[in-house]
């Protein structure tokens, strides 16, 4: 995906379970945080730029969805995963409808499908941050422009400030296809995963 290095956030109240998550990816190049509740989780999140957060739904205090659905505040970008029991699996499913989580994971999960849910996960991840990375560039350049044209205007249009105007609307025209080609393939992605977990439903 790119060079630098994943982070990944795990939250549960039991700690033998966050012992078992970390030991399920020891050997793979993450930089791995615990919480052992939703508001230590919050905290992480305020110091660190975090790629995959898996919670537990089931914790005192504040339950894994409603940490989840906080989290977005925090951690747009990151991608949040809900490990549930079977009796929480309406809760997961809703969660999943409001778009509070990428996917839930049913407890006992196989190491197997955790590690794959988690390199999918860092792939939407990658797209939606660049496609962020992209429209914060598409702005900068507007406002540029924008600039660049009132300047212009005040003080009269010569060949050269007529060529910068040019290479500013074809920059930005530029920024905009790519922006269009992050978004659909964000899109086709979502649409493939939404399959997906409406054929294991």
């Amino acid at each position: 995906m790119n060079n630098y290095q994943y982070t990944l956030l795990f939250v549960d109240d039991e700690q033998s379970i966050l012992n078992s998550l970390r030991r399920t990816f020891r050997n793979d190049n993450y930089y791995i945080l615990l919480a052992n509740n939703g508001p230590e989780g919050l905290k992480l999140l305020q110091d660190h730029e975090v790629s995959v957060i898996i919670s537990d739904q089931r914790m005192p205090g504040m339950s894994g969805s409603q940490f989840l659905a906080q989290s977005k505040i925090t951690a747009p970008h990151a991608v949040r995963i809900l490990l549930t029991g079977y009796s929480d699996i309406e809760d997961a499913v809703q969660s999943i409808n409001e778009g509070q989580i990428f996917r839930y994971l049913s407890k006992p999960w196989s190491e197997i499908d955790l590690k794959h849910t988690v390199l999918q996960a860092l792939v939407f991840h990658d797209l939606s941050r660049h496609s962020g990375m992209l429209a914060e560039d598409l702005k900068r350049k507007n406002q540029a422009l924008e600039i660049e044209i009132k300047r212009l205007q005040s003080g009269g249009l010569d060949s050269t400030t007529t060529r910068k105007i040019q290479a500013l609307e074809a920059e930005n025209a530029q920024l905009r296809t790519k922006l269009g080609q992050r978004d659909k393939l964000l899109r086709i992605w979502q649409q493939q995963l939404d399959q997906v977990l409406s054929e294991t439903e």
